[in-house]
């Protein structure tokens, strides 16, 4: 973290703006310090290089310990593949290089699969968890001097409003407290005519019946952490085989479901344009994802009506679906 990225930085509760004192300088950026509210006894740490705005995970614990374990499953650099940029695409609908030289916010950076590709794009990029993920994505993204981490509660972030070109959230807000709250706390640090996209889950199936990752990750969630682990591993490696036999693969699937990036098609995550994807990274992906189903500790699902209606009541114009459930771009007007 250079000091002066440190500087855009202010207070998340009184917009305040920050001192840095103590701080320790390791290859030019700041590892450790204290960040404090100026004229006031109010600080803020920098660990391992992350200025960090809150006291815990909370509700994102678990998100934690997914990225902390795959840090590099979903990294194009790491894994060989151009499955973050199709996603990324299909998302927002514009190439990574569309963004040379703006100033990007991404809330909810996970281990920065979608900042890598903005950076090394040449974006000006910051990204802000709630949970320990941005450790991982520290590490990832280290290499690059146009990219800032902090750990934040993205309905109280820390940066002067309207800062950002480009505000996005992917498979995130849903997994908040409240999907809409969260959501409209995003649209006042995008700038004046600059855009927003979110992604969040949409209704697969009759609306009154239940999704097997919430029913199945009550027990889930309930077991001794260890156990816990060891089920999941099991699960992926049951589950994968399980929805490949011929006939009945499929209906199993919707019984027992698995992310199989072999069979993923244009706008689902995990496609890979027709490349070869190696075995390993299949596996991987199956059981990152399985976590990533099973472990949240609550999650919604919404459509398009619904989403574009909070954003129209917010003043949000120009909105367009994405052809991704429940994917929608929309900008801020400029008066």
């Amino acid at each position: 973290m250079l000091k002066e990225a440190l500087r855009s930085y202010l207070c998340p509760e009184t917009k305040r703006p920050l001192e840095l004192e103590d701080e320790e300088i390791v290859g030019g950026s700041v590892k450790s310090g204290t960040l404090r509210v100026a004229g006031s006894q109010t600080t803020y740490p920098v660990r391992e290089f992350v200025p960090r705005f809150v006291d815990s995970e909370s509700y994102a614990a678990s998100f934690g310990v997914e990225w902390n374990l795959f840090h590099d499953v979903q990294l194009d650099s790491a894994n060989g593949t151009h499955i973050s940029r199709n996603r990324f695409e299909a998302l927002t609908g514009y190439a990574p290089e569309h963004f040379r030289g703006k100033r990007v916010l991404e809330a909810g950076c996970g281990s920065g699969r979608f900042l890598e590709l903005l950076a090394g794009a040449g974006a000006d990029v910051w990204g802000i968890d709630l949970s320990s993920a941005v450790d991982p994505c520290y590490r990832n993204l280290a290499r690059f001097e146009n990219v800032s981490i902090a750990q934040a509660d993205l309905t109280r972030l820390p940066f002067p409003e309207e800062s950002f070109d480009f505000v996005y959230s992917f498979g995130v807000l849903m997994c908040t407290p409240d999907t809409r709250a969260s959501m409209l706390s995003l649209i006042p640090y995008v700038k004046r005519g600059g855009e927003l996209c979110t992604w969040v889950y949409g209704y697969r199936g009759p609306r009154w019946l239940p999704r097997p990752y919430y029913v199945y990750g009550h027990v889930v969630r309930r077991l001794p952490e260890r156990v816990r682990h060891a089920a999941l591993r099991s699960y992926a490696r049951v589950a994968l085989p399980l929805g490949r036999i011929p006939f009945v693969g499929k209906p199993l699937r919707r019984i027992f479901p698995v992310s199989d990036i072999r069979e993923k098609v244009w706008g689902e995550d995990g496609y890979n344009g027709g490349d070869p994807v190696p075995d390993e990274l299949v596996k991987r992906w199956a059981l990152l994802n399985t976590y990533d189903g099973f472990t949240p500790a609550q999650t919604r699902q919404h459509d398009f009506d619904e989403v574009s209606g909070w954003w129209r009541n917010a003043g949000l114009i120009d909105i367009r679906e994405r052809p991704v459930r429940v994917a929608l771009i929309g900008r801020r007007p400029t008066a």
